[in-house]
């Protein structure tokens, strides 16, 4: 990509977080925007088709990142619990070093299906479940959403947190405590 492309992307999407910490999605207005971002609205348009498209693909790249992030992670030769905190330890830095983006889009003004697609995210890369397929025990699928909402729980604090008292090695660690005394 261009790197002028990317730097018009980035100052949109800065614009756009912004405002997301201050109003809903819903009366974020393509206008402002552009004035914060200092870019006219054609150049919006050759990009998004609205804040709403432009928060989608924002939250698609993100998670495409993270997804390609993991996938570098070599945790063939180690035992499951070791292949759990390597990956959490991975995702957690990713999203230390985009700390801002992630508090924007979980947010109350933020979008809620995100929590649910990096539920499903924790299911399938930390513990290689695919929770919407409904395949496995009954009990193991329970077991399996308790581990994901609690890990996401404490993802989520920790995130939101101004000065976090853990740092994100430890936040792994303790993760994946938590999915080994539950039963993962």
């Amino acid at each position: 990509m261009d790197r002028r492309v990317k730097y018009t992307k980035m100052v949109l999407n800065d614009s756009l977080l912004k405002f997301l910490r201050e109003k809903p999605l819903e009366k974020i207005r393509v206008t402002e925007i552009c004035k914060d971002a200092e870019v006219n609205r054609s150049t919006f348009y050759a990009h998004f088709d609205d804040p709403f498209d432009q928060f989608n693909k924002l939250k698609s790249e993100l998670l495409m990142e993270l997804t390609s992030f993991v996938r570098q992670i070599d945790t063939k030769q180690l035992p499951e619990k070791q292949r759990q905190y390597m990956i959490l330890k991975k995702i957690l830095r990713y999203v230390e070093e985009k700390r801002h983006i992630f508090q924007a889009l979980l947010e109350k003004n933020g979008d809620y299906n995100m929590q649910h697609d990096l539920l499903v995210f924790l299911g399938e890369k930390v513990f290689s479940v695919n929770l919407e397929s409904g395949e496995g025990e009954l009990k193991d699928q329970y077991h399996l959403i308790y581990a994901s909402n609690g890990c996401f729980g404490m993802f989520y604090h920790w995130l939101m947190e101004d000065n976090p008292a853990l740092s994100s090695d430890e936040l792994a660690h303790l993760m994946a405590d938590f999915t080994r005394n539950v039963g993962f």
